[in-house]
């Protein structure tokens, strides 16, 4: 590659990298000082050779050679320019998805990072990691194990504060210190941060399985929650493990210990729920003791015999491990009311979209499918009968949350304080239009709501727009190179005449 061809490549790479970087409110001025930059150099050197004491050949002879260079180089460095500022915004609006945050496994849940488990075993409530409580204004009426957090006397722990996100904006982290309310001897324990001016965000601790062991209503059943056999100081598991047992013959139903997380819970109607997850595809299993049946509460179906409980867990283990088809995770609620499936498609290369289903298990009732759409979400469960996601879309900025509630049949959706902050209860009937109007709202903040790709592209899509990319950027290096040939004057070659030979003459 010659000279000027790889000046030009240069030429429209570093406009192209300070159009995709710099702050925008800093563009504008960005790409007038690149464009002037010659001039700035040009200038510059001339005031430099003029301090230093660079011999000058006569008054005014720089903006001459400014005028006779700028004559035959203007149009090619505004093709230039251009070709990079142009390069530059496409790379600006290139939308980037956020790096999907993994559901936690159930040993990150149990025990904070550097601490042993067994120490969590020790001190479950101390060493336990973190949940959302609540945000909300100072000497509200929060309640914690009943207890109302502003009339209580908070007792600062010596544990050291903790790095928990913002409850209603994730992508921020602050500083919350650990207290302790009520009883000393068996106190309410969180963890409170002043997020903003008398705004406080509470987190409260996850703790091991509240019973590590149980029995059904009718005593018929017991369940366990072991962490396997303790070898060489250490527990052989690094999270506790469900085990169903029949208590007339001892015999163990299942044993949970292959999957990364499993939970036993008794039911206020004498049921038990078995809670398994892996790779953050959720089960559940509704135990029915009196009928010895259990089924499957997402799938749904006929009640299948106790007897085959382990055969029915183990496949859900095996079609887990092997991945759905479409590729999807799955999140059920503890309270087995609300099932979310986040199907995973690739938008572009290598950026991934996980949209929302999400089905009331009750009634088997779709309530919001955005499968095929450039909506992305996030799940969370924090009370009974209730669903927080917080959702984006992939070719539209701005974020927002929303709370569904099926005890109210009513979703809310919050947006950034800046498009306005929460909006008002709707019935639950409109929850898609809902979104999508919020979203636009939240755009419209970011200046990027003219953006209307809902649907997914084709998956050469990508292809094309990176080979349009390349022509144009081949297309603007040609006709820059044949320009600056073309203006290039001819060098002239000057050669000094020999001197005429004197004639000697023949001799004779």
């Amino acid at each position: 590659m010659g000279l000027a061809p790889a000046i030009a490549i240069v030429a429209i790479a570093l406009p192209a990298a300070i159009i995709a970087l710099v702050a925008k409110r800093w563009l504008i001025p960005a790409m007038v000082l690149w464009f002037f930059s010659p001039a700035i150099v040009f200038f510059g050197l001339d005031v430099l050779g003029r301090l230093i004491g660079t011999p000058q050949e006569q008054p005014g002879s720089i903006f001459a050679a400014f005028l006779l260079i700028g004559s035959f180089l203007l149009i090619p460095w505004i093709v230039i320019c251009l070709a990079g500022f142009g390069l530059g915004l496409v790379l600006r609006l290139r939308p980037r998805r956020r790096p999907a945050t993994p559901a936690p496994s159930a040993a990150a849940l149990l025990v904070p990072e550097g601490r042993s488990f067994i120490s969590a075993i020790k001190a479950p409530i101390e060493m336990a990691g973190w949940r959302e409580r609540h945000v909300g204004l100072e000497g509200d009426d929060l309640k914690i194990d009943g207890l109302t957090i502003w009339q209580q006397d908070w007792r600062r722990t010596p544990l050291p504060p903790v790095q928990l996100a913002h409850p209603a904006h994730p992508d921020q982290r602050h500083r919350y210190t650990i207290y302790d309310v009520g009883n000393e001897q068996k106190p309410t324990r969180f963890a409170a941060s002043e997020l903003s001016n008398g705004v406080w965000g509470f987190f409260v601790p996850i703790t091991l399985p509240s019973e590590e062991k149980g029995a059904s209503a009718d005593g018929s059943l017991r369940y366990e929650h072991r962490l396997g056999e303790f070898v060489n100081n250490r527990y052989d598991s690094l999270s506790a493990s469900a085990v169903l047992i029949d208590v007339a013959t001892e015999r163990v139903l299942v044993d949970c210990s292959a999957w990364a997380f499993s939970r036993i819970s008794a039911n206020a109607d004498g049921s038990l729920f078995l809670h398994l997850r892996q790779n953050q595809f959720d089960t559940l299993f509704r135990i029915d003791p009196a009928r010895r049946s259990f089924r499957d509460v997402a799938i749904g179906g006929a009640a299948r015999p106790l007897s085959e409980l382990a055969d029915g867990v183990e496949a859900a283990r095996r079609s887990s491990a092997r991945g759905a088809k479409p590729p999807h995770y799955r999140h059920i609620s503890p309270d087995g009311t609300i099932c979310v499936d986040l199907a995973s498609e690739e938008w572009s290369n290598s950026h991934w979209v996980n949209s929302p289903k999400v089905i009331e298990l009750t009634t088997k009732r779709t309530l919001l499918d955005l499968w095929g759409t450039d909506w992305d979400a996030s799940v969370k469960f924090p009370h009974e009968h209730k669903l927080r996601l917080d959702c984006r879309r992939y070719h539209l900025g701005g974020s927002l949350s929303v709370l569904i509630d099926l005890e109210r049949r009513s979703y809310r959706i919050t947006l950034n304080p800046q498009a306005g902050g929460p909006l008002a209860e709707a019935p639950l009937e409109g929850l898609a239009q809902g979104l999508e109007a919020a979203s636009h709202r939240a755009a419209k903040v970011t200046g990027t709501d003219r953006i209307r790709w809902s649907v997914k592209p084709h998956p050469l899509a990508a292809w094309r727009t990176a080979l349009l990319i390349l022509a144009s950027a081949l297309i603007a290096i040609a006709a820059v190179s044949y320009a600056f040939l073309y203006f290039t004057p001819t060098p002239v070659q000057r050669l000094t005449p020999l001197p005429k030979m004197p004639d000697f003459g023949t001799k004779g």
